[in-house]
């Protein structure tokens, strides 16, 4: 038989997404009364099984892998405060191997870009596949789930903050709160950002942004869409190491928290959920096993080597600071394309289990909650323990890390219970009362994916 030409089987991916598409609208009428619906929004025990109970069809290796990110950014974050507290600083780079992994948890916030690319080609190529793609709806769609559980955690700190009882909020959150509403924090100054950690939170709205852009290129001109995304992330590296070596102590207005160096790990998740799409959801069997395993061993390679890279200035430290999150992201990237293609494999079903599930469901409001808790409950332990927890014992940095995270889950539990979930289960509402069931991309099979925040 001869082979399928380019055209035609983009012609069938693209007729493959438009059917798929469709046929979610058309499910919209087995759904129950809207009244009905609404009620069932703030109900507890259906949040409560929603939220640790997989659906049927999730990409479950995601769950694992954004679990992992969430506790990696809380150990930096946990670590930070033993050194803001206990003037060991000097030990930090010299003490145990161990303690680069965690003085890298940063990339922990390029593993969620990757993520959320990867989700959101998931999200948008149905739509624009079928043509039902409305971007105005899908920019207000992703500003109703990010703000609820956001502006909550906001306005409780910044009450904290406005009783003197807060010293993780700076002054700015009195004059830019308005910034955080708007997704437009990252571009003040970073010494006076309300909830400096949040600036994340802005880039990645900004992502949304130009996701469109990609997504429809990818479905529907996919190489050119491959050209242009290879020239966003050489034109976003140059700018990384331009501004790094111009910016000196800018580096975290000028490079850290900026769209422009930051958008390479995103590319990246999207081209790597393209290529998922391409061949399937399967992996393609005439490739032979030994070499997707030799792939797979060199992207761990890339994955990990910026993970362990700390110290003086050597090779892999300079390669590190100016491609650390070029290197890590596409390492990540091919993981990802792995064990979505390969989802019985060991690794993929440890990824898949419960508990990630579960802690993947959190992860949104565990990155909102975990900074104060930093303060609140390691600056206390820190002069309590003080011989113990310092930076040259591990000891000392799991306690804390712990007791941030037992803290951090059980707030976040709260919030998704009576915040964050109720909301994403009102806007299926609100979709139905304006009649806008021809959009595919937030239809009941996207809510699934949306239970796990891309951030």
């Amino acid at each position: 038989m001869a082979e399928k030409t380019s055209d035609v089987v983009q012609e069938e991916r693209v007729a493959f997404l438009a059917v798929d598409a469709l046929s979610e609208s058309e499910a919209v009428a087995a759904r129950p009364s809207i009244s009905r619906e609404l009620a069932s929004c703030w109900s507890a025990r259906k949040n409560w099984r929603e939220l640790h109970r997989p659906p049927a069809g999730r990409t479950g290796p995601l769950d694992g892998i954004r679990t992992a990110a969430v506790l990696w950014v809380v150990m930096l974050h946990t670590f930070s405060v033993i050194r803001s507290v206990v003037d060991q600083t000097e030990t930090a780079y010299d003490g145990p191997f161990y303690y680069r992994w965690v003085l890298n948890g940063g990339f922990g916030v390029d593993m969620f870009f990757v993520l959320s690319g990867f989700l959101m080609y998931q999200i948008l190529s149905k739509s624009i596949a079928a043509g039902t793609f409305r971007p105005l709806r899908f920019f207000l769609d992703r500003a109703r789930r990010l703000l609820p559980a956001y502006m909550v955690v906001m306005c409780l700190f910044w009450g904290l903050q406005a009783l003197g009882n807060d010293p993780t909020l700076p002054e700015g959150c009195n004059r830019y709160f308005w910034a955080n509403v708007i997704f437009v924090n990252n571009f003040v100054p970073f010494k006076n950002q309300c909830m400096q950690w949040s600036w994340s939170i802005a880039v990645e709205y900004q992502f949304y942004l130009v996701s469109p852009v990609f997504v429809y290129l990818l479905v529907r001109r996919p190489v050119a869409a491959k050209r242009v995304s290879w020239i966003a992330v050489a034109v976003s590296t140059v700018l990384n190491i331009v501004l790094t070596l111009l910016g000196g102590d800018n580096y975290m207005n000028w490079v850290y928290v900026k769209p422009y160096t930051r958008i390479s790990p995103y590319i990246f998740g999207m081209l790597s959920a393209h290529a998922v799409l391409d061949h399937g959801g399967v992996q393609n069997e005439n490739v032979p096993r030994w070499r997707l395993r030799l792939k797979l061993a060199a992207a761990l390679v890339l994955f990990l080597l910026p993970a362990v890279a700390a110290g003086e200035p050597t090779p892999v430290m300079i390669v590190t600071i100016l491609f650390g999150r070029q290197i890590i992201s596409a390492g990540l990237a091919y993981v990802i394309y792995y064990l979505v293609t390969n989802p019985d494999s060991r690794a993929a079903r440890i990824l898949s289990a419960r508990p990630a599930y579960f802690m993947a469901n959190l992860s949104y409001s565990i990155y909102l909650w975990h900074p104060p808790f930093t303060v609140f409950i390691g600056v206390p332990l820190t002069f309590v323990g003080r011989p113990l927890l310092v930076p040259t014992n591990m000891f000392g940095l799991w306690v804390l890390f712990l007791a941030v995270t037992a803290a951090s889950v059980f707030f976040s539990l709260l919030l998704f219970q009576f915040v964050e979930k109720p909301f994403m289960n009102m806007r299926r509402v609100f979709d139905r009362c304006f009649d806008r069931r021809s959009h595919g991309a937030d239809d009941s099979s996207n809510e699934k994916i949306e239970m796990i925040y891309t951030k």
